[in-house]
């Protein structure tokens, strides 16, 4: 996930169930070393999103056996917090984006569910993605496109926008 606040792009544990982050800096092209502190689990096959003007990342992490992790993390501190599970029917993570204060996850079958830092609370509030959504995408400024496949035709739908 790409920080702004810091011009860097984080990488969130690995293939083998990693207990780390590493910092990749733009501004000196290389890697800056290891986020201070651990994740408080193992990440593996996660998905990130970095909340824009805040060096504060959100993490999806799927567990083996069924459900999704939600963690956050403040770039360059040992902080790191694990909030309340995401719903038993999350099939796996596939993107994330923020609309406002909410972060929203997409799951492997486009569905997008929503999480609110505030309240440490997954809200009951589901958007379906339209049929044959290969991939939820956040365009930025609260707007989130969809990528569906109709037959041979690659269809683009706006799903979200923040007013």
């Amino acid at each position: 996930t790409f920080d702004a606040t810091t011009n860097s792009i984080l990488l969130f544990g690995g293939r083998d169930n990693d207990t780390n982050a590493l910092r990749f800096d733009l501004d000196d092209n290389g890697l800056s070393g290891l986020e201070p502190g651990s994740p408080p689990v193992s990440i593996y096959n996660a998905v990130a999103h970095t909340v824009p003007n805040m060096p504060l990342s959100f993490i999806a992490n799927p567990v083996n056996g069924g459900g999704v992790q939600m963690l956050s993390h403040i770039t360059g501190t040992p902080t790191w917090t694990q909030h309340t599970n995401a719903p038993n029917d999350m099939s796996g993570p596939n993107s994330m984006g923020n609309i406002g204060p909410q972060i929203w996850v997409a799951d492997r079958s486009g569905v997008m569910f929503f999480f609110d830092p505030a309240t440490d609370l997954w809200l009951d509030t589901r958007l379906g993605a339209p049929p044959g959504t290969q991939m939820v995408l956040d365009a930025g400024a609260g707007v989130a496109i969809a990528l569906a496949q109709a037959g041979s035709e690659v269809q683009v739908w706006r799903l979200l926008e923040q007013p």
